[in-house]
């Protein structure tokens, strides 16, 4: 009956075991006894390593954050994994709330400055108990990046046809088709290069046409009194120099109207155009008082 035992416990190890366990603790020679020992070695120095690697992976996740990260939802959760998996391995690192805290406070300071002092002074009782729930700071990380809008950054959108060539089809002719067709879709094309050529002189026609009649509109526009250099072309309307339509009130701008008494005095070429333009008009009213 005993044997029958620790058959059964040998075959529960071996079908309960990692195969590297089996391999490294459980020689078919040795006691059950002397499997116990081995396991408990080697399991034991596991742990440590793994709490090793827990330890380090945690420290990597609380490295201050330089800039805000491409996907910062994704950061939160992978700091939630390391924070979880260091708890179960017992780094000491996780074992106090108020170490902890500090160290993602820190690690967020830069993209969430005011997160952490905000955060600690709405849950000092809880740091102080050290029931500080990482859940929490996780959930409250993931609300004050949402309202921050930095969740994750959007990529920028490339708009069709900023690769010229790149959205085009390869082929207008299939594997299947016919030489006549090709023909066919050929000729089609020259016919609307043709036709599209037409209709491209002609509407480059008419802008010419509508741009010549928006120069001669702009020429208009800026055409001027010869003589005091009002929007009115006609200088047969220039209270300056026709003096018989100007009221008996009319005093003018005395800077524009000494300019031109100065002129038509000094410059023989604008006193003779301007009294050309007055005669051609009927006037004769050349002299200035």
């Amino acid at each position: 009956e005993k044997q029958a035992s620790i058959s059964k416990l040998r075959t529960w190890v071996e079908e309960s075991i990692s195969d590297h366990l089996w391999t490294t603790c459980c020689n078919a020679e040795d006691t059950i006894r002397v499997w116990y020992i081995g396991l408990r070695t080697s399991v034991c120095a596991d742990d440590v390593q793994l709490r090793s690697k827990a330890r380090d992976k945690y420290q990597r996740m609380i490295q201050p954050l330089k800039k805000t990260p491409q996907d910062f939802e994704a950061w939160i959760k992978q700091w939630r994994e390391a924070f979880a998996y260091a708890k179960i391995r017992d780094v000491a690192d996780v074992a106090h709330s108020a170490d902890w805290l500090k160290d993602v406070s820190k690690a967020v300071k830069d993209v969430l400055p005011v997160w952490g002092s905000s955060f600690r002074n709405g849950h000092l009782d809880a740091i102080k108990s050290d029931s500080l729930d990482y859940k929490e700071v996780a959930a409250s990380l993931y609300d004050e990046a949402d309202i921050q809008n930095i969740l994750k950054k959007q990529p920028q959108r490339v708009s069709k046809g900023a690769f010229g060539p790149a959205f085009e089809p390869e082929s207008e002719q299939g594997p299947g088709e016919t030489q006549d067709q090709a023909t066919d879709q050929r000729k089609g094309r020259k016919r609307k290069a043709k036709n599209g050529k037409e209709k491209e002189a002609g509407s480059n026609k008419r802008k010419r046409e509508d741009s010549d009649n928006q120069s001669h509109s702009d020429d208009r526009d800026t055409e001027r009194c010869y003589a005091c250099g009002s929007r009115t072309p006609d200088i047969t309307k220039c209270f300056y120099v026709n003096k018989s339509i100007a009221p008996e009130n009319f005093r003018g701008n005395p800077t524009i109207k000494a300019g031109i008494e100065y002129r038509l005095a000094n410059d023989t070429t604008y006193a003779e155009k301007v009294k050309r333009q007055l005669r051609s008009k009927g006037i004769d009213n050349g002299k200035q008082e």
